[in-house]
């Protein structure tokens, strides 16, 4: 494995760690604050739809990070 290919990949399980540290503790505060402002018998369904557009959100995100990192690598890495 090239180095280029080694650091590229380790650069893609730190961000994916610090994201997946971020999501939750982000998700920890929107259902408390969720659970907080929405009635019972909506919550299971408004939840269920806020976290497939959040998901969706999150793929997109990391999609062009991985994007914009592989032009950082073609530019700078060689």
């Amino acid at each position: 494995m090239k180095a280029k290919e080694m650091l590229k990949a380790i650069y893609r399980r730190l961000y994916r760690l610090v994201s997946r540290n971020k999501r939750i503790e982000n998700a920890r505060k929107s259902i408390e604050e969720y659970t907080e402002a929405v009635p019972c018998e909506d919550s299971a369904d408004e939840l269920s739809r806020q976290y497939s557009n959040q998901k969706r959100a999150r793929s997109l995100k990391e999609e062009l990070h991985d994007l914009k990192f592989d032009n950082w690598i073609e530019r700078f890495g060689g």
